[in-house]
């Protein structure tokens, strides 16, 4: 069984579900699928901009997610730049997928990002 997974490297959802998601998937014996998905794109399309939301809002959100980070033991932190642009690692990652190595870029990425503090692969 596959289950569809549609991404994004500069989403806080996409980091927590991919990581999230892996015991589910061997619990159940299914492949994780990765999909490209540019988030930016659609908030652009949108007008939509993250940053526009209320003050108050942003805080909650941070904590949520410092919150998620705390129950599942993960390294999470909000990166000093955010947001990054991320055509260039999904297109990255598209061409791993031909090489097999897919997952494990996608485990870098968010690795180097949201625990590292590294935009820089937003460049690479």
């Amino acid at each position: 069984m596959d289950i569809d997974f549609y991404w994004d490297p500069g989403s806080t959802n996409t980091y927590f579900a991919w990581h999230l998601l892996k015991p589910i998937a061997d619990l159940h014996d299914a492949r994780i699928k990765p999909h490209c998905f540019n988030l930016g794109y659609v908030f652009r399309q949108n007008r939509y901009a993250l940053t526009d939301e209320p003050l108050a809002k942003m805080r909650n959100r941070k904590r949520d997610l410092m919150r998620w980070a705390a129950r599942y033991e993960r390294p999470f932190r909000i990166p000093d730049q955010f947001p990054i642009k991320t055509s260039r690692i999904l297109r990255a990652a598209v061409a791993m997928r031909a090489w097999n190595q897919e997952a494990a870029f996608i485990d870098a990425v968010m690795t180097q990002y949201w625990e590292q503090n590294d935009h820089s692969i937003a460049e690479r």
